[in-house]
């Protein structure tokens, strides 16, 4: 199961519209990574907002291009302030490819609980418009982070740090290397995106 995890895109301050939409930037932004994701094959079966309305707007450009006639679901449980660990549980049991449009500090405490076993660890940085991908896999288990190795660390050191995304570049379009992080046959933009979500000493 891949799961992408996404904060809405830049919204107008309340003072301006207390509906809180995407500004014209934030907008743009979601549409050139939409955009981005479409060319590059990414496809989901599930998407879930918040129902705030910068949220449900960034999951319907979303998924324009990434699931085209999919309509986008309310997720109760993913506000701001809500607490990460139901929804990290209820993950556990996910089956289908999903994106979750969320907000901060929400998201960075579910990366957290998910990647760390810990919403405390702080493990990312969420800014508007920022994506993160993970996978549920054998080295990656969702319900139990701490039981897998660290396939992104494909140079072996220990970390996944800066000579991890530069082995990603030089391996870009080959299959059957290291690089191929998520050995889903080539490396790819997938591979680089996991590299990110798991930046970090190796736990």
């Amino acid at each position: 199961m891949r799961l992408y995890l996404m904060q809405h895109g830049e919204a107008l301050p309340k003072e301006v519209d207390a509906d809180r939409p995407l500004s014209q930037r934030g907008r743009g932004d979601v549409e050139r990574l939409a955009a981005f994701l479409g060319q590059r094959g990414v496809a989901v079966e599930r998407i879930y907002h918040s129902g705030k309305t910068r949220a449900k707007q960034t999951a319907e450009i979303l998924g324009a291009r990434i699931a085209p006639g999919l309509a986008p679901e309310r997720l109760a449980g993913i506000n701001p302030d809500d607490p990460s660990e139901p929804i990290a549980t209820d993950i556990g049991g996910w089956r289908d490819d999903t994106l979750l449009v969320s907000h901060q500090p929400f998201l960075g405490k579910l990366t957290a609980a998910l990647v760390a076993g810990d919403e405390t660890t702080g493990c990312l940085s969420f800014e508007p418009g920022t994506i993160v991908y993970l996978e549920n896999t054998p080295s990656l288990n969702l319900q139990n982070p701490s039981a897998g190795t660290c396939p992104a660390d494909v140079d072996g050191s220990g970390a996944v740090d800066v000579p991890d995304v530069l082995e990603i570049l030089a391996a870009w379009g080959q299959s059957g290397v290291p690089a191929d992080v998520n050995g889903d046959t080539v490396v790819d933009v997938l591979d680089f995106l996991e590299v990110l979500s798991a930046w970090g000493p190796c736990p």
